[in-house]
């Protein structure tokens, strides 16, 4: 039960594509509980170096890991899924499946350290090739910038215009989350060719990287979880008065009473 919809993948790359939060969620028979996952676009960058330029055990324990959890998020949606729940012990009595994203996330965390430690060696090396290697790397980024602002983006535009209907309503803000996708990506590549270029130090280059990493997590998931009503309500007292009730008199501001 509660397998992860394709649709609803989207959500990696795009947050807010189907809504900002449970209350604003579009596919209203789809989860947007623990089923919702944006991986962040910055991971995504930093993890294809470790698959590309690093050979090691542990980056194919997190490779198969990563291709695996995403084959149980989908369930029943795969044969892959039915066989896991068959016959692999134990996961005949999980009922979630697409709480295998908690196993997508740290397979994507654990390429996402091995990645940004390979860049960096790599820049610190004088080999030829491995700078190439970082080159190869940082015009693949900036292509992918460029494809969504010169293609991707006009179709958003344009299909916006053209189309009637709730389709119509989630365009908008897929254009949003598309800006940002290019921002953050846009960002990375210029940190990462001003260090190939000798421009700052690759230190400070595998700082900057993680602080755009965590800016491009966590700024679509701050408002993820909005109150509806006020959460100080509980808390506001007001000084009683001799021969009065405790409520508050007409036209008094409403500021908490400190005793």
């Amino acid at each position: 039960a509660y397998s992860d919809q394709p649709m609803t993948l989207l959500n990696l790359l795009l947050p807010r594509v189907y809504g900002g939060n449970p209350a604003t969620y579009s596919p209203g028979d789809l989860q947007s509980t623990e089923n919702w996952g944006y991986c962040g676009v910055i991971t995504l960058a930093l993890a294809a170096p470790a698959l590309l330029f690093r050979r090691n055990k542990m980056l194919t324990f997190f490779g198969i890991l990563l291709v695996l959890s995403l084959l149980i998020m989908l369930g029943d949606l795969t044969i892959v899924g039915a066989w896991i729940y068959g016959f692999l012990p134990g996961f005949s009595s999980l009922r979630s499946t697409g709480r295998a994203l908690f196993l997508f996330g740290f397979a994507l965390a654990g390429l996402v350290a091995f990645g940004l430690d390979g860049l960096l060696a790599l820049l610190r090396s004088h080999n030829v090739s491995n700078r190439h290697a970082v080159r190869w790397w940082l015009a693949g980024v900036s292509a992918v910038v460029a494809v969504a602002a010169f293609f991707v983006m006009p179709l958003f535009f344009s299909q916006t215009l053209q189309l009637n209907g709730s389709l119509t309503s989630r365009l908008p803000q897929a254009i949003n989350d598309l800006g940002m996708l290019m921002l953050w990506l846009g960002l990375l590549a210029g940190v990462g060719w001003a260090a190939w270029c000798g421009r700052i130090n690759v230190s400070v280059a595998g700082a900057l990287g993680v602080g755009l990493l965590v800016l491009d997590i966590f700024s679509p998931n701050s408002l993820f979880n909005p109150p509806t009503d006020n959460r100080l309500s509980g808390f506001q007292q007001f000084p009683p008065r001799t021969g009065t009730s405790n409520s508050p008199p007409e036209n008094t501001p409403n500021i908490p009473y400190r005793a």
